[in-house]
């Protein structure tokens, strides 16, 4: 459903924002026809799809201990610290690191922290970000939306970042990043590692 509703504007988001919005709603309790996007319901959800990982990993520690954390002199797999990454790591990663088709439990284990990371980032912009007024999301997606109407009318309604207007050969990495700035400045990646963890932490969660 997420996925076609922002059909228009999807190749101008990363993966992360695509795919957290979509686990955003999957996520979203819903019951007889309502969805339920109270702080308590929502708070709830969360808590309870980040335990159902957290169990898998107390119940098989051989199988989810992650090959990239080794303990220093012996080389043994160390449990990874917690299954949401932080905001700067989950930004850092490739387009690559989301194929889905692995043949290895690490590997899925890496997949689907990507997305589960991603949808508690979605849900930090949506609802604890800007004092929980979600400004800055809510400008991200009204610059894409005029991006895409821009492209959709071929110049004639919309605008497009002056920053895309002056560039040739510009790749959709690129252009991506463009529209990000309006999320978070790449200078202030550990402002908003120690944010996010702030937030949560006042909601109970420890990561």
């Amino acid at each position: 459903m997420v996925h076609q509703a922002t059909g228009e504007i999807l190749t101008l988001m990363p993966r992360w924002v695509s795919e957290g919005l979509a686990e955003y709603a999957a996520n979203t309790i819903y019951r007889n026809g309502v969805f339920y996007t109270g702080e308590r319901d929502r708070i709830l959800s969360l808590r309870q799809r980040l335990e159902s990982y957290d169990k898998l990993t107390r119940s098989n520690q051989a199988a989810f201990a992650s090959p990239s954390n080794k303990v220093p002199g012996n080389g043994s797999a160390q449990v990874m610290d917690s299954w949401v990454m932080r905001p700067s790591e989950l930004l850092s990663k490739s387009e690559s690191a989301w194929k889905t088709d692995v043949n290895t439990a690490a590997a899925a284990i890496q997949v689907h922290r990507l997305y589960l990371s991603s949808m508690f980032m979605v849900h930090y912009y949506l609802h604890l970000a800007d004092n929980g007024d979600a400004r800055r999301i809510r400008l991200y997606f009204q610059e894409l939306n005029k991006a895409s109407t821009y492209f959709r009318t071929r110049g004639k309604n919309g605008s497009l970042p002056d920053e895309l207007l002056k560039q040739e050969g510009i790749t959709i990495d690129e252009a991506q990043d463009v529209f990000l700035k309006h999320l978070y400045p790449p200078s202030e990646l550990s402002a908003l590692d120690a944010d996010f963890k702030a937030r949560f932490n006042a909601l109970g969660f420890r990561f």
